[in-house]
């Protein structure tokens, strides 16, 4: 974002920084723009026609010569051709600044991923991910980011892809996978809007693709002389992964595919072991992380931030925020053992669901600790060091559901 002041064109740096603005922007395949600003100069002294800018590079021309003046002036000339910002058709700073904002937020939210307000970054699995990927390496890699439904895979698929996409020539994050391949042409529309991010397509509909089949070829020719960032979120069937991203020889090298999954099946059967390929630099494999629970501290935190608006608790409820986490922590290590046993379930749809046994048995217990007035059992008091069973079982019945739903939402 050049600023061209009167004083402008008489700086060497300034026309060696906007040479260099000039050269990656064009060498960028439209990835990077520049957005130019005119302060007390107009078009006319920008194209050298008035003395403000063509005295300062009749100077530069005897100091550092006519070839090199000659670059810094189609440099110049470049830029000129670039739609501006001109504080002369502005009453003051004011509107300027707010427009060049919102301008260049447009522009990136186009690429960013939102996360939550309230992420608390995890950066031990963040940098475990990040050296699996391993950007600098100049083959393809396929990183396969799995665990359990609301522990957070696609908020880390977000953190990450917000760091690495500006290192790519193209990048693309397909959410909802799994929920949207269950229509009828569910693929087809992935393979579009896949192919709407790879070439720069402004809508998605314009992309005729007629069947699964020509979609692949497209997407194979596309994907071929760019390296590319893309992330497949939630997936559910190793189908939906070959019908988007096929084999690392489709890539580019330097290309990375981050894959999320609850289905470790998806990933197990090219689960790559870093030994040497048939073909140079490239990893027919995907390598694998299993995404962690939050820790202690880290829980604390994102608690805090909801309840107190700051990082850690107030002094009066320490030890309770404390307790709670604790007790949460429990049930979420409970609420996982029977999630895998099928005892209880989360829908897609943040659906809670239960056996009939785990709801008699957190009923009982209640009931056993208080049989006179069970409803009136009042849970946790501040000498309880450690959570009892039944406000274990109590938390795991009646706050899971909607905890399932923040962890998913938050959890990093």
């Amino acid at each position: 974002m050049p600023i061209l002041s009167r004083n402008y064109a008489s700086s060497k740096w300034c026309l060696v920084e906007l040479t260099k603005m000039v050269t990656m922007a064009s060498k960028s395949d439209s990835t990077k723009e520049i957005l130019p600003i005119y302060l007390h100069v107009n078009s006319d002294d920008i194209k050298l026609k008035t003395p403000l800018y063509h005295d300062a590079f009749v100077q530069h021309e005897r100091n550092f010569g006519a070839d090199q003046v000659k670059v810094w002036r189609d440099a110049l000339m470049e830029v000129e051709e670039i739609k501006r910002w001109s504080l002369k058709t502005y009453i003051g700073y004011g509107k300027l600044i707010k427009e060049i904002v919102q301008e260049v937020l447009i522009k990136l939210n186009a690429r960013y991923k939102n996360v939550t307000e309230h992420l608390v970054e995890d950066h031990v699995q963040i940098d475990a991910i990040m050296k699996l990927l391993e950007v600098d390496y100049s083959g393809v890699r396929f990183v396969g980011v799995h665990g359990i439904g609301g522990i957070g895979k696609t908020t880390l698929a977000k953190v990450i892809y917000n760091k690495l996409y500006s290192r790519f020539d193209r990048y693309s994050f397909l959410e909802n996978v799994q929920e949207i391949s269950r229509r009828s042409d569910g693929i087809i529309y992935l393979q579009k809007q896949l192919l709407s991010s790879i070439l720069h397509s402004t809508c998605s509909n314009s992309i005729f693709v007629r069947d699964n089949d020509q979609g692949i070829g497209m997407i194979k020719k596309a994907l071929c002389d760019k390296k590319i960032l893309i992330v497949l979120d939630d997936v559910e069937k190793k189908e939906q992964l070959k019908k988007l991203v096929g084999k690392s020889d489709w890539f580019e090298n330097g290309s990375r595919v981050i894959i999320t999954t609850r289905n470790m099946s998806v990933l197990t059967d090219r689960t790559e072991r870093l030994e040497v390929d048939a073909v140079p630099n490239r990893h027919e494999g995907i390598l694998t992380y299993e995404v962690k629970e939050m820790r202690f501290s880290q829980a604390l935190q994102l608690f805090c931030r909801h309840s107190f608006r700051r990082d850690f608790p107030t002094e009066d409820y320490n030890i309770l925020s404390r307790q709670i986490i604790l007790i949460l922590g429990s049930c979420l290590w409970l609420s996982r053992v029977l999630l895998l046993r099928s005892l209880i379930n989360i829908g897609d749809d943040n659906k809670f669901s239960m056996h009939d046994q785990v709801r008699d048995l957190g009923r009982h217990i209640v009931y056993e600790e208080n049989c006179r007035f069970p409803g009136k059992r009042s849970g946790a008091s501040e000498e309880i060091e450690a959570p009892s069973r039944a406000i274990m079982v109590k938390v795991m019945v009646v706050a899971i559901p909607s905890l399932m739903k923040n962890y998913r939402d938050y959890g990093v």
